[in-house]
């Protein structure tokens, strides 16, 4: 297992990433060339995780859980932030596709989806390519 460590700032915030995965699948990721893992005959890729947490955070966030196309909350949150926990679903769900491997996403702390998505799934997959 290979993990990653990275302080990142976006929009003026400090994060500090977790990425975590196996070796087999960064071999897949750099020799297809696109980024994309394949699955092997023998099953899956194992799970890519990745934990997020935003610095001055001490309060455990979305735990979501994406294979295929099938996304679940793992530690659920309250009802009146259901907005932000679709765009954390929806940022699962593109690094899912994109790697084709089951993805572990926690978030923790404020998360806006407008204005973190895109810049967040940039992150990790560079962290993932590289």
């Amino acid at each position: 297992m290979k993990q990653i460590i990275k302080e990142i700032s976006i929009n003026g915030v400090d994060y500090v990433m977790v990425v975590t995965h196996s070796s087999s699948t960064q071999n897949k990721i750099n020799s297809d060339g696109n980024g994309k893992a394949e699955t092997s005959k023998y099953g899956p890729n194992p799970p890519i995780t990745v934990y997020i947490n935003e610095s001055g955070n001490q309060s455990m966030g979305q735990y979501i859980y994406t294979i295929q196309s099938y996304s679940t909350s793992l530690n659920s949150q309250k009802s009146s932030a259901t907005e932000d926990n679709n765009s954390l679903a929806s940022l699962n769900y593109l690094l899912n596709k994109k790697f084709n491997t089951p993805i572990y996403l926690n978030f923790n702390g404020s998360y806006d989806g407008l204005t973190l998505t895109i810049p967040l799934f940039s992150e990790i997959s560079n962290v993932l390519v590289n």
